[in-house]
């Protein structure tokens, strides 16, 4: 027969960080930054540009790297809809991935002017 063992007044480590709300996870990590997005989707296009053909999987890698800088929906799709049409590719034409981040970009673009938006009511 065991017993569970429970201590009514844990001593917390040094190391572990007490506060675990939201709010504090967000601020330590961050919103993802539309700025930080486009200048990793600029960086993408410029060597994507000066090359003719890719392979599959540094695409992949690219765009899922994108996919993680953002949460807008636009952007989202279409990154997962480049994703979904390589996906059976052994390589990937520069210009697609260049059309492609563009496309992301500019529904980024699109996307971060709809936060300025002021509407009146």
């Amino acid at each position: 027969m065991s017993a569970l063992i429970t201590d009514t007044n844990p001593t917390p480590s040094p190391s572990a960080s007490s506060d675990s709300s939201p709010d504090a996870v967000t601020s330590a990590v961050g919103p993802p930054s539309s700025e930080r997005f486009l200048a990793e989707a600029e960086r993408v296009r410029s060597r994507a540009a000066s090359q003719v053909v890719l392979s599959q999987s540094r695409c992949v890698d690219d765009v899922l790297d994108l996919l993680g800088l953002t949460s807008e929906p636009a952007v989202r799709t279409v990154l997962e809809e480049f994703l979904s049409e390589i996906r059976r590719r052994s390589a990937v034409e520069g210009a697609a991935l260049v059309a492609a981040v563009t496309l992301a970009a500019a529904a980024s673009h699109i996307e971060s002017s709809y936060e300025d938006l002021v509407l009146e009511p």
